[in-house]
């Protein structure tokens, strides 16, 4: 999230709209917006990023998957 501030993409999500001209609900588990929230950098992002995204309390499973598929990611 930090890297998509600071590339100036960030912003450009607060308008987002699919393929079909629908806006886009996107969602931010609470679990990653505390984890940011650690950052140095939140005082930047935490207004666009609660303008963009919807905060919920996500289930520990989709955590978890989460979690597994970030593990994925580093190793490649």
């Amino acid at each position: 999230m930090i890297e998509l501030f600071h590339a100036n993409i960030l912003e450009k999500l607060v308008n987002y709209r699919d393929y079909a001209g629908h806006n886009v609900e996107l969602i931010l588990p609470n679990k990653v917006f505390e984890e940011l929230k650690k950052s140095r950098k939140m005082g930047e992002i935490e207004d666009p990023l609660k303008q963009i995204f919807k905060v919920i309390e996500a289930p520990e499973e989709i955590m978890r998957e989460i979690c597994l598929r970030k593990a994925r990611f580093r190793v490649r």
